[in-house]
């Protein structure tokens, strides 16, 4: 038995509560399903789904900044991504750093 269930992008997840709700099973109250990539599909899930969306030209752009700058000075260096998770039907937005 599983109590949530995160998928690799949204469709995967919107597919994944179409097929637990045919199970039989209740959405979150049996299964929480999680997203990623926030598609504007999302909004209009039968069921709201949650979604965070990574800003991936961030990412990469950082990425590469941080490898200049590991290769430079020979040292360690952090890096902080952005993320937002978005619950959709409620419309709550919240930022955070992961």
């Amino acid at each position: 038995k599983f109590d949530a269930l995160i998928a690799g992008n949204d469709m995967m997840a919107i597919g994944a509560m179409h097929a637990l709700l045919q199970a039989g099973l209740k959405i979150p109250e049996d299964v929480s399903v999680t997203g990623a990539d926030n598609i504007q599909l999302a909004e209009y899930a039968s069921v709201p789904l949650t979604t965070y969306f990574s800003n991936m030209f961030e990412l990469g752009n950082e990425s590469i900044n941080l490898l200049i700058t590991q290769i430079n000075n020979d040292k360690k260096v952090h890096f902080r991504q952005r993320n937002t998770i978005i619950k959709h039907g409620n419309r709550l937005h919240h930022r955070f750093t992961h």
